[in-house]
């Protein structure tokens, strides 16, 4: 903290960039089953690859955006900031529709663990947001 920037800030952006180098796998599985659905279009499971690399795609385009809004969030650069709190209604709509899925999908198990994850991460979120939006913490992205 010597640079003056808050412990909160710091935890936030170094969390934003390791999340974001976790999601960075899934880019490259995303081209790769895009690459082998395209090549095999015609073939079995051809265009069931190409459906199914987009939401690795998103995930990993992601991952490298967290990166990027850590760095900033870092440097006390106000676009991390804004970053996040743009982000955050995609992050929870994505946990209704996981909560829904496991709640009544036919594949997914109604499990206390399942529900419990997603039920933290959506006060994870909240709290992102509550830290994120303090006019004490505004004033130091100015």
């Amino acid at each position: 903290m010597s640079d003056g920037r808050p412990i909160g800030i710091t935890i936030i952006g170094i969390a934003d960039i390791i999340i974001g180098i976790v999601g960075l796998p899934f880019l490259a599985y995303g081209f790769w089953s895009f690459f082998v659905g395209l090549f095999n279009i015609f073939g079995q499971f051809g265009l069931m690859y190409l459906i199914f690399s987009i939401p690795f795609i998103l995930g990993g385009v992601l991952g490298i955006i967290l990166i990027m809004s850590g760095i900033w969030k870092l440097k006390l650069r106000e676009k991390g900031r804004k970053v996040n709190l743009y982000l955050s209604p995609l992050v929870a709509i994505a946990a209704y529709f996981g909560f829904y899925f496991i709640i009544f999908g036919k594949t997914s198990s109604y499990s206390l663990t399942n529900i419990s994850c997603l039920l933290i991460s959506l006060s994870f979120l909240g709290l992102h947001i509550w830290y994120l939006t303090r006019p004490k913490v505004k004033e130091q992205f100015k």
